[in-house]
């Protein structure tokens, strides 16, 4: 599989639906500006599909806290083991949500590519088939220091996402895809709205 760039901007329910639709089947890579909403949006796919989250901050995360090498004195090797507070060896689907991807140290980005394609697996342990992964992280144009390795990037779907727009029109509707929208069911204070 290589790397697929849509060559259209999307808003947040757009890349959320199509995430949800594309499964298991592919990893999305959500790029923008900071602050337009890719996290927050991980929760959604969470809920619309019943699934366990987990949630890696990818920059600021060790490598121990992921796993860890456990000696097999019998055969002189080492396993490394998954830590417990992922879930990544409970056999379900999970929605993994690898934020900042691109800003994680080069060793982090290492332990967690094989997520990335088929088979998903994490230290040599098989995630769920239905398992959901999307990694998000900022344009590299925008010198906040994001960097994706060739052999990462051509493994994934790049969704650029859209600038949220207010949203609110002057016959009272508010559309569907708006700042506006996530900000009225998100019970945003009216100064804030105003």
């Amino acid at each position: 599989m290589s790397e697929v760039f849509m060559h259209r901007t999307v808003t947040l329910k757009e890349a959320e639906d199509e995430i949800i639709a594309l499964g298991s089947e592919g990893t999305v890579h959500l790029v923008g500006e900071p602050g337009v909403g890719k996290t927050s949006m991980y929760k959604n796919i969470v809920r619309r599909t019943g699934f366990k989250g987990i949630y890696i901050d990818a920059p600021n995360i060790e490598l121990g806290e992921l796993g860890i090498p456990i000696p097999n004195h019998e055969t002189k090797t080492t396993r490394i083991y998954p830590n417990e507070q992922w879930g990544f060896h409970l056999d379900e689907p999970l929605v993994i949500f690898i934020d900042e991807f691109t800003k994680a140290p080069q060793q982090v980005k290492n332990m967690l590519h094989p997520m990335l394609n088929e088979p998903r697996m994490i230290m040599g342990v098989p995630l769920h088939e239905d398992t959901i992964v999307v990694t998000a992280g900022n344009y590299s144009g925008d010198g906040v220091g994001d960097h994706m390795m060739s052999h990462s990037r051509n493994r994934i779907t790049v969704m650029a996402i859209k600038k949220p727009h207010a949203g609110f029109n002057v016959d009272g509707s508010i559309d569907d895809d708006s700042w506006g929208k996530w900000a009225i069911s998100s019970d945003i204070a009216p100064e804030i709205l105003a």
